[in-house]
């Protein structure tokens, strides 16, 4: 049985992983077709499903842009990007990704890096690694009932 924190950590790499593969089919320019339409399909369902949840546990989903690699400018900017459009980060020139922010207690704080993301996106490529990850986040939703 995971913990609370384990579960929202399951998820927040899914959903990253969701974005990540969304701003990926995005930056690439190509054009649609079936596999980038179930891929996107398939992103945009586990968005759909793991948002809510995460930010029904108490959760702020933000995109963070670095401005500069200036070691003196130590904040990145958060945004409020759209949902299905947070993956833009991973993207970012100059780095970014997509924090998890417990709306009450500051200093826990979820950060999916993009080698992770990049990773979990591979997952919605395949239609047996998407079964996979869908069931595992089913799981991991009930565990938090």
């Amino acid at each position: 049985m995971q913990s609370n924190t384990e579960a929202i950590l399951v998820l927040a790499k899914a959903y990253c992983g969701a974005e990540y593969k969304l701003a990926e089919l995005r930056n690439a320019g190509g054009l649609e077709n079936d596999y980038t339409m179930t891929v996107t399909k398939r992103a945009k369902c586990i968005i759909d499903k793991t948002a809510p949840i995460i930010e029904d546990k108490g959760y702020d989903i933000k995109m963070y842009v670095i401005q500069s690699l200036d070691p003196q400018k130590k904040h990145p900017i958060l945004s409020d990007n759209p949902i299905y459009q947070r993956g833009e980060g991973y993207f970012s020139f100059f780095g970014g990704g997509i924090v998890f922010k417990d709306k009450n207690d500051s200093s826990k704080i979820i950060e999916i890096k993009k080698d992770i993301a990049r990773f979990q996106a591979d997952e919605f490529q395949a239609e047996d690694s998407f079964a996979i990850l869908s069931g595992k986040i089913e799981e991991t939703i009930k565990s938090l009932k």
